[in-house]
């Protein structure tokens, strides 16, 4: 982002955004940041998240520590963000888990952690951010993440990771509808290999041969990823809902 604010329509405006203590969720908080949002950071610990918020231009921003599967605390979450922030104009759920593991490896503690995350908490926090923009009136935004792991098989040896972020696409798809008629969009980014912490954990050969065979053969910077989410956020996507946005650098051309 190059920090203009101008056209995007977000000054002033609260955006939650969850994973924000590094990579994706981190470079999206600064990008609304840069743009005048106010910015709602959460992640499971409370040091970083606080150190980000006092990194960030403008504000009020806020910093909450929470385990996105603790499902009682979602409401009051979005609640005082909005109390903090003045509203709730968008949720930005960049937080996921990943185990890479041979597929006949799965336990059933390891594939209830991925699908617990990274679609059961998006679902309900999503709802319970998608009810209070309805009940405010607000027009607002939700983006949710997949993966070129959903419509690949789970890529890298993640059976579950895949599975659980097949399941975001039909959520999106099920949201969007829903919300619709009350002017809340919901689109989902599908991002490919991203040089992110939980990437860079695990990573293997296979996995930088088929980077290479991509068009653009290169990860992604965080802040490319950034960059969409505050696009879907923001005025200039006001007729985009129900869009799956493929920022794979061509790994998925599907």
């Amino acid at each position: 982002m190059d920090g203009s604010r101008a056209g995007w329509g977000l000054e002033g405006r609260g955006v939650i955004v969850t994973g924000a203590a590094q990579g994706i969720g981190e470079a999206t908080a600064r990008a609304f940041a840069d743009v005048g949002a106010r910015v709602c950071a959460i992640d499971l610990k409370a040091s970083p998240v606080e150190a980000l918020v006092e990194s960030l231009p403008g504000g009020p921003h806020q910093a909450v520590a929470m385990d996105l599967n603790d499902l009682a605390a979602h409401q009051r979450v979005v609640h005082g963000a909005a109390e903090a922030l003045g509203s709730v104009h968008a949720l930005v759920l960049a937080a996921g888990v990943l185990k890479r593991e041979p597929f006949g490896d799965v336990s059933e503690e390891h594939w209830d952690w991925q699908l617990d995350t990274n679609l059961k908490a998006t679902f309900f926090l999503s709802r319970a951010a998608g009810d209070h923009m309805q009940a405010a009136g607000t027009e607002g935004s939700i983006c949710t993440f997949t993966s070129i792991s959903a419509t690949m098989g789970g890529v890298s040896s993640a059976p579950a990771y895949g599975a659980s972020k097949g399941g975001i696409i039909a959520l999106t798809y099920a949201m969007a509808r829903h919300y619709g008629p009350s002017g809340v969009r919901v689109n989902s980014i599908a991002p490919g290999f991203i040089d992110t912490p939980m990437q860079r954990a695990g990573f293997s050969p296979a996995a930088q041969a088929y980077i290479d065979s991509t068009p653009l053969a290169r990860q992604a910077d965080p802040a490319e990823v950034a960059s969409t989410a505050v696009f879907l956020a923001s005025d200039h996507a006001s007729f985009v809902t129900g869009a799956i946005m493929n920022v794979s650098g061509g790994g998925w051309m599907g």
